[in-house]
């Protein structure tokens, strides 16, 4: 009879902080509500480090995987071009992986500083949730249209 090593945790390793006899499973609600929730926090602490107060930038952006779908979301800020002195804009966009059609929506338009607010504002969660699911479902009927 063969010996199991029982001393293994490998298979543990992932679901680590989690109940390791039943991984939990999340559905696309959930991946999305935490993948927003990341993507924001992520994006404040660039925007922190690179977005300077006035003049121009290169565009900051962040991008997830968006769940059980073929797209890719981005959040982006970017100087505004009309007044860039000291207006920047945040906006979100969803394309096909391999694809140059990007689907987005403009945001906000505001200082360095109310754009990290409204970014660490965690009321706007749900809302900025359901703009890149609107996205990907139209990249997706897009897609499909043309099959």
């Amino acid at each position: 009879m063969d010996r199991i090593n029982n001393n293994s945790n490998n298979y543990n390793k992932p679901f680590s902080g989690t109940n390791k006899d039943k991984p939990v499973m999340l559905d696309k609600e959930e991946k999305m509500k935490i993948l927003t929730a990341k993507t924001k926090e992520v994006l404040s602490q660039a925007a922190e480090r690179e977005v300077p107060e006035n003049g121009r930038f290169s565009r900051v952006f962040v991008t997830f995987s968006v769940p059980e779908s073929d797209n890719k979301a981005v959040f982006s800020i970017i100087h505004d071009n009309v007044d860039y002195k000291d207006k920047r804009q945040l906006s979100i966009g969803v394309h096909r992986q391999n694809s140059d059609r990007m689907f987005s929506n403009f945001i906000m338009k505001g200082t360095k500083k109310e754009i990290i607010e409204f970014l660490n504002d965690e009321k706007n969660n749900e809302e900025l949730k359901q703009i890149v699911e609107h996205l990907s479902d139209k990249a997706d009927n897009y897609y499909s249209d043309l099959l």
